[in-house]
């Protein structure tokens, strides 16, 4: 008798919410045995990045090896294919991926498959507003958390010999843009990496560093219950941060912000950086697929993660706007993404075996840390606020390591932190890309070279 085909799944991206449904679907071959299914995740690193983790890294009581995940050693029955994706055809059910740049040139070439899962994220919407693509930070990846912690420490350097106090507060005046809880949080990290620092330089006084937190709506963590947005507003006001809202940004210069006010005038911000949270752009693999999109750049599924209108597509995580919470529910709550990635699992399972799909439900346990010492929990009807709640949260997030010494390493470190906590951030030096062999150009010297497209940084 031959042999029956394998049901062939791909899976793009490799944030929280695509290594969440690897490492469910992982769980679940190795629980079922013999399923006639071959899943492979494509990924442009080799690790996996936790990304409700990585605000934190601003202020520094995260690290960048806490927030990642080796992916190799974490998947036995997933195939981890080094790539990044180009193009989607769903018609012929071919995914075009390409070599990453940091690793060799240039290999497009096809994969087929039977189901397609898009993981990959939304993108930064700063080509919207004029200057903000050159001068704008956004926080969606590692390196991203890593080129904010250094501007602050700039700007704490180039305040600390300024004798001028105007130009001083300017240089330690930080706006945050956005209106979700990944806005509160960066608002929250930044005012932590200033307080904990500026206490070393003399010069600079107590009340010189200013976070601002601006919202182009009338709330400022649209993703929460309204009920809990004013334990949000307390929890920012008891450290200072000052909330701007129905200001809508028009341009970002290097040495200032200019926002629209509610009686549709121009107001001018003194500030040198701008950390850029507000709701995504569509990725760059599905930037011509307007017909599925819904708002702020996700993709419209319906009750199983299948993306409206393709039968062989499905979404999950922040690129998704599931019907159930309207597109308005938290990319950040590591409880929804793995209750997302377990049904999946199990109907991508179902797929494979011929079955009829089942609906997503919504979590029982819904928890988000907003702070590293105050998050927002819900279990059935009853609410759950401050220390623990975080603490839930962050542990849902650390479980998805899958080795018992990572998740043990990360919690003794968080630990030790609290007891002792360090003076200040220290400034991070970004990751070199990979070496491409393609030979040595003869120009080259022995004076380090940063990276493009992050500031130069100091050994």
């Amino acid at each position: 008798m031959p042999a029956v085909a394998p049901h062939r799944v791909l899976i793009v991206g490799a944030g929280f919410a695509g290594f969440a449904l690897a490492r469910a679907l992982d769980s679940l071959l190795t629980r079922l045995g013999r399923v006639p299914l071959q899943a492979t995740l494509i990924a442009a690193s080799p690790f996996a990045q936790l990304s409700p983790l990585l605000p934190g890294i601003i202020s520094g009581w995260v690290e960048p090896w806490q927030a990642l995940v080796p992916l190799k050693p974490s998947l036995r029955h997933i195939d981890w294919l080094h790539a990044r994706a180009v193009a989607l055809d769903p018609a012929s059910r071919t995914l075009t991926v390409d070599t990453p740049p940091s690793v060799g040139p240039s290999d497009p070439h096809p994969l087929a498959f039977d189901d397609l899962v898009l993981a990959v994220g939304t993108a930064p919407s700063v080509h919207q507003v004029e200057g903000a693509p050159a001068r704008a930070l956004p926080v969606a990846c590692l390196h991203d958390a890593i080129r904010v912690r250094n501007r602050l420490a700039d700007a704490l350097d180039a305040a600390s010999v300024e004798h001028s106090s105007r130009r001083r507060r300017a240089l330690l005046t930080v706006a945050v843009l956005g209106n979700s809880s990944r806005a509160c949080t960066a608002a929250l990290e930044c005012a932590a990496h200033l307080r904990d620092a500026q206490q070393h330089f003399p010069r600079i006084r107590p009340e010189e560093p200013r976070v601002l937190l601006v919202s182009s709506s009338a709330r400022v963590c649209e993703d929460l219950p309204p009920r809990d947005e004013p334990a949000v507003l307390r929890l920012l006001a008891s450290v200072g941060i000052e909330v701007m809202t129905h200001r809508r940004p028009l341009h970002v210069a290097d040495r200032h912000l200019v926002v629209q006010t509610p009686t549709d005038d121009s107001e001018l911000l003194d500030t040198r950086t701008v950390v850029w949270t507000m709701p995504g752009a569509p990725a760059a693999l599905l930037a011509d697929r307007a017909a599925w999109m819904a708002e702020h750049g996700r993709l419209r599924v319906d009750e199983t993660l299948r993306v409206s209108g393709v039968a062989n597509l499905f979404a999950i995580g922040s690129c998704a706007a599931a019907p159930a919470q309207s597109g308005q529910r938290s990319a950040d709550s590591p409880t929804r993404v793995l209750a997302e990635a377990r049904a999946l699992a199990r109907n991508l399972v179902a797929r494979a075996r011929g079955h009829a799909l089942l609906p997503l439900k919504e979590p029982l346990l819904d928890a988000l840390a907003i702070d590293r010492d105050w998050g927002w929990a819900a279990l059935g009807s009853r609410r759950l606020s401050g220390r623990a709640a975080a603490c839930i949260a962050r542990n849902l997030v650390v479980g998805l390591a899958p080795r018992w010494s990572q998740r043990q390493a990360v919690r003794v470190s968080w630990a030790l932190h609290r007891l002792s906590p360090p003076a200040m951030a220290p400034r991070l030096q970004p990751a070199l890309p990979s070496l491409v062999l393609t030979g040595v150009p003869p120009d080259v010297t022995s004076r380090p070279i940063d990276p493009p497209g992050f500031p130069a940084t100091r050994p």
